[in-house]
């Protein structure tokens, strides 16, 4: 699901691409199998917010933030890890 969507932002380098694909496994990794009410994996969430977002062609560190936007709320991860990792903009 997540590699076709990626596959739509054609106004994306290679590279940039690159860095989604980690940002969306870090939150995959941290999400585990954390499952949403309607038993779908929770990862499914953060993709689906990723994708209503494209059509406006934002910014990478905007589309980092929407596949991470609950990783703190959610996880363990904390706001300092996020900045470290990914920069402040995104966290």
């Amino acid at each position: 699901l997540f590699e076709n969507i990626l596959q739509r932002l054609t106004y994306l380098k290679d590279h940039e691409k690159d860095e989604l694909r980690d940002t969306y496994a870090f939150a995959r990794h941290h999400h585990g199998d954390t499952k949403r009410h309607s038993g779908e994996p929770y990862i499914i969430h953060p993709i689906r917010v990723f994708e209503f977002l494209i059509d406006i062609q934002p910014d990478l560190p905007s589309l980092k933030a929407a596949l991470l936007h609950d990783i703190i709320e959610d996880t363990e991860v904390t706001m300092e890890h996020i900045s470290e990792r990914f920069g402040d903009e995104v966290a």
